[in-house]
């Protein structure tokens, strides 16, 4: 086959191949008895990056010795990288069924290999386990040996892909499938309030001056309509302004690689006034992704937008719904029909008997810590609003003040 690479295996032990068709770009990179690096460039771009197909031993010394071989590949590459395959080990308790119990110790060379990297679960969908052993009664036995794990910056310019376990045809293994892109949802994007804008005065005139117009009405009333009336006017205020920090960014990079070729000490001044812009964009654009990854234990200054906005992808990827099994067993990936599911349950839902209601909500985890959270879950959301701003964080705010 003329798109196909292998390697041959060690007796009757080991090999792996891979084949492809003309609708990809691929060249090998690198390779070993347990893996094949593959570079994969992309066709519309002049970007790349690493497939890395890997079949493990099922011997525990030997796969610990190729974990450190191919941790420091992986690390040496500095590039956005795939690994897939078997990798003969699982990472929990959970991610096997039947046979003797593991110690805890066993999965920690697993789990430091994917903390090495810096690399992620994609997840899957499907049956949990890719791998039996094909015995019977108690003998039987099933694990999550397959998978596919993919670094920050991978994930980050493929934040929709998915991986789906396929049924097992003539092997005791799943194959995995790798869904890059799925279909694009358009969709209204909420109005947010950004950080950024507080360094501005005219924000605070607008809302000072919002906030004191007269509005009559209940107290609850009045409080939504003034941060309707907010939202507006701030809203107004932001299609007027070039608030995009990355894009100055971008532009004070080109105009100072302009500056220093003629000569740095001919444009001394204006160098260090851009130096200037620069941090102060680096500092807007770090509280940018810190207030939209969620992550409230990180504080400002830390320098790690990248880390910031790796964290809003994966979070945006858990919110994301790709599939549902209905009451009849039926998988549904179409959007519509998730969402119609969605609602056929809650409108059923809401004529169940109270002790059945309430055995469903027992086994959901609350997001709220504040006291009292727990009968606002119970009671559908149906809370005093200024109560409710108090549960969320100083950056954050429920949607239903937001409308």
């Amino acid at each position: 086959m003329q798109n196909g690479f292998w390697v041959d295996p060690i007796g009757l032990s080991g090999g792996l191949g891979i084949f492809w068709n003309d609708s990809v770009v691929f060249e090998v990179f690198k390779f070993g008895s347990f893996f094949i690096d593959m570079q994969v460039k992309c066709v519309n771009s002049s970007s790349s990056w690493h497939l890395i197909n890997v079949y493990l031993s099922p011997v525990d010394s030997i796969r610990y010795q190729q974990f450190n071989s191919l941790s420091e590949h992986v690390r040496n590459l500095h590039s956005e990288v795939v690994i897939w395959g078997d990798f003969n080990d699982i990472l929990d308790p959970g991610e096997k069924r039947g046979g003797v119990l593991r110690d805890r110790w066993s999965f920690v060379r697993f789990q430091s290999f994917i903390e090495e990297c810096g690399l992620a679960d994609l997840g899957f969908r499907g049956y949990p386990f890719t791998w039996r052993n094909n015995r019977r009664g108690e003998d039987f036995v099933e694990s999550r040996l397959d998978r596919t794990l993919v670094s920050s910056q991978w994930v980050t310019h493929y934040n929709q892909a998915s991986v789906e376990h396929l049924d097992c045809i003539g092997s005791d293994h799943k194959a995995l499938l790798l869904k890059i892109t799925t279909e694009v949802r358009r969709r209204v994007t909420p109005f947010r309030f950004d950080a950024r804008w507080c360094e501005y005065e005219e924000v605070q005139t607008i809302v000072k001056n919002q906030w004191e117009q007269g509005v009559t009405g209940s107290r609850l009333f009045c409080l939504n309509q003034k941060i309707r009336n907010c939202r507006l006017a701030l809203k107004s205020w932001r299609v007027k302004q070039n608030l995009n920090s990355r894009k100055k960014i971008d532009q004070a990079c080109e105009e100072i690689k302009v500056l220093e070729s003629e000569g740095r000490e001919l444009h001394h001044d204006r160098l260090t006034n851009l130096e200037n812009q620069m941090a102060n964009e680096w500092a807007k654009e770090e509280l940018y992704w810190q207030q939209k990854s969620h992550h409230k234990w990180l504080q400002s200054g830390d320098r790690n937008t990248s880390y910031f906005h790796a964290s809003t992808v994966e979070r945006r990827r858990r919110n994301h719904i790709s599939g549902i099994e209905n009451a009849y067993g039926a998988w549904i990936s179409d959007q519509h029909g998730i969402a119609d599911e969605f609602q056929s349950f809650f409108q059923h839902f809401c004529l169940w008997p109270k002790d059945q209601q309430r055995q469903v909500l027992s086994v959901l985890q609350s997001q709220y810590s504040s006291p009292g959270s727990e009968s606002f879950i119970s009671k559908g959301g149906h809370i005093d609003g200024g109560i409710r701003c108090k549960i969320f964080g100083a950056t954050s705010v429920p949607w239903s003040l937001q409308a």
